[in-house]
């Protein structure tokens, strides 16, 4: 029921939007995405092995088990579902090359959509992003590049073309493991054939700024993202200052740190501006810490529903923890962070309160923040 942030104050990948498109492209069409795609793209392109997974239940010939780790082996992980126009094509590396011809060469549409789908536009702070139409589109190692990945079940894809090069790489898994920060495959592959043509810029070396330990300690403390709810801690350790899933931050100025990966924060007297990589500007709060004893954890026992979601949760206590069950048996921890504020596996819930009752609890995951879910008993 409301957005996840100002319009272009930012980007955050949404699957449904391109639910809407394949709704859209059957009503304007009267063709499903399916039979629409197959008739004006994977036909005229020359891809014979590309088909949309609209029917779950279809036996594919030749078509790979999606898997995931499973302790020391491996277990099926398929995506069992209908919907698609976020996800679902089934096809080849050979066929996802063809298409990149295809595209790169303004065949597809008439005129040609490249020239469209490939323009970006800023950001409210006037920064340009590098999501365009369904793609990024970057430079590495000085050359301009467009790329898209995918992932579903224990699928995973990437493709990306280096046009000035003329060259295109493919990329398709039917197990998630070699696409981690310490292993993608994709990149590594990416780096064998791009030569460089313009170093990448050399990351700054912070110059050293001394704090004293009793700055540096009133610091410390929870912070909360004004946009999403996020808990972030900071703490004091060996003498430095760390943010919690961040690491130590150096400090570069008066009130001035900068993190491994180069952001800016500056620290105020009751809030925290992180300034990222991409010049986006996001404030942390500082807040009270959780304190949980049995009564605090009593108050936001009971049980809780969406009517947007349409689902239902229960808060309980088990075990002297927190805990947040959704029948039948998926059930997470609640760790607390700031007060009223939790982490789970999947994301962040913080409770909210009217004149100190409990009311409700609001879920933010990577793709939808403050999602409500109200107490109804």
């Amino acid at each position: 029921k409301t957005l996840n942030h100002k319009p272009g104050d930012e980007y955050i990948y949404s699957n449904s939007n391109y639910n809407l498109f394949a709704i859209i492209v059957q009503r304007v069409s009267g063709m499903t995405l399916a039979e629409y795609t197959r008739k004006y793209i994977f036909e005229p392109a020359g891809m014979k092995h590309t088909q949309w997974r609209d029917n779950y239940k279809r036996i594919v010939s030749n078509r790979a088990m999606a898997y995931s780790r499973s302790g020391s082996g491996h277990q099926i992980n398929m995506p069992n579902e209908y919907v698609y126009g976020n996800g679902g094509l089934l096809t080849t590396a050979e066929d996802l090359l063809i298409w990149c011809d295809y595209f790169l060469d303004g065949k597809f549409g008439t005129p040609s959509l490249l020239e469209k789908q490939l323009n970006t536009s800023p950001f409210n702070n006037g920064i340009m992003h590098r999501y365009a139409a369904g793609l990024f589109v970057d430079t590495y190692r000085g050359w301009d590049y467009v790329s898209h990945d995918g992932a579903t079940a224990g699928y995973r894809s990437h493709l990306e073309a280096y046009p000035e090069l003329g060259l295109a790489i493919a990329w398709l898994s039917n197990t998630s493991e070699f696409d981690s920060d310490t292993l993608n495959v994709a990149s590594e592959v990416g780096d064998l054939f791009v030569p460089v043509k313009v170093p990448e810029p050399v990351k700054p070396t912070p110059r050293s700024f001394t704090v004293s330990k009793e700055k540096l300690n009133n610091y410390t403390g929870w912070y909360r993202n004004t946009r999403s709810g996020e808990g972030v801690k900071l703490y004091v350790q060996n003498e430095k200052l760390y943010v919690s899933r961040v690491g130590p931050i150096t400090p570069v100025a008066e009130n001035i740190f900068m993190s491994a990966n180069s952001s800016i924060v500056e620290m105020n007297a009751k809030s925290v501006l992180v300034i990222n990589n991409s010049k986006d500007s996001v404030y942390f709060n500082k807040v009270d810490s959780a304190k949980l004893d049995e009564k605090i954890m009593n108050e936001y026992v009971g049980e809780y529903y969406s009517d947007e979601a349409e689902a239902k949760f229960y808060v309980q206590v088990k075990n002297g923890k927190l805990v947040i069950l959704q029948k039948p048996k998926t059930e997470f921890q609640l760790t607390p962070t700031y007060k009223d504020g939790f982490e789970i596996p999947v994301g962040t819930i913080y409770f909210e309160r009217d004149k100190n009752k409990v009311i409700n609890f609001k879920v933010t995951v990577g793709r939808a923040r403050h999602v409500e879910f109200k107490k109804i008993r």
